[in-house]
């Protein structure tokens, strides 16, 4: 199984469309486009298999891609699972695809993993690659659920903070796809581009 991971497109698909072929699945962490183009959501939905929204993606955009949406949702591979959580906890700039931390522990707090599991999210967990101008912005209720299901998480995988890409322990904050960064998961080995 080789599974081909971007997320932040910001409206770029040319900085990495030519770089997804021969994948077994190809998933899109969220924040498709600032300027909500329709046109462009068209074209990704036509080249992804999965999609979790992050948070500048509106109700249009969610809409166009709601039958790839995993959002919340448990995917049953061979020999892992992939839980995917999008939108992100609150930040300074209100946009639409945001929940309170509230909400994301609750949500969160209703899934029982049960087998080695890859986690995508959109926003990172508090505390972990989560950096922006000397404060912590990620999520504390996402931090929670790894560190309690650290026995089946075996990578959590996300973006949103374009400031800190990189890797400690199981988390991977990737290089925002307008940047063309992305990665590539195979044989429960993850590279970062």
């Amino acid at each position: 199984m080789k599974i081909f991971v971007f997320v932040d497109l910001h409206d770029e698909l040319d900085k990495i469309e030519s770089k997804i072929k021969d994948y077994d699945l190809v998933c899109f962490l969220g924040d498709l486009s600032n300027e909500q183009d329709i046109e462009l959501a068209e074209q990704v939905y036509n080249i992804i298999d999965y999609y979790i929204p992050g948070n500048i993606d509106g109700p249009e955009i969610q809409d166009i891609m709601l039958p790839k949406n995993m959002h919340y949702r448990l995917i049953r591979m061979k020999n892992f699972d992939i839980f995917g959580f999008g939108l992100s906890n609150p930040t300074p700039f209100n946009t639409p695809g945001e929940l309170d931390e509230e909400t994301i522990d609750k949500l969160l707090n209703k899934i029982k993993l049960t087998r080695q599991t890859i986690f995508f999210t959109h926003a990172p967990p508090y505390g972990i690659l989560d950096n922006v101008k000397g404060k912590n912005v990620g999520s504390k209720a996402i931090r929670n659920f790894v560190e309690k299901n650290k026995d089946k998480i075996i990578a959590h995988l996300f973006g949103h903070i374009h400031e800190q890409v990189g890797v400690v322990g199981i988390h991977y904050n990737l290089k925002p796809a307008y940047l063309g960064g992305y990665a590539v998961i195979e044989d429960n080995k993850i590279t970062m581009y």
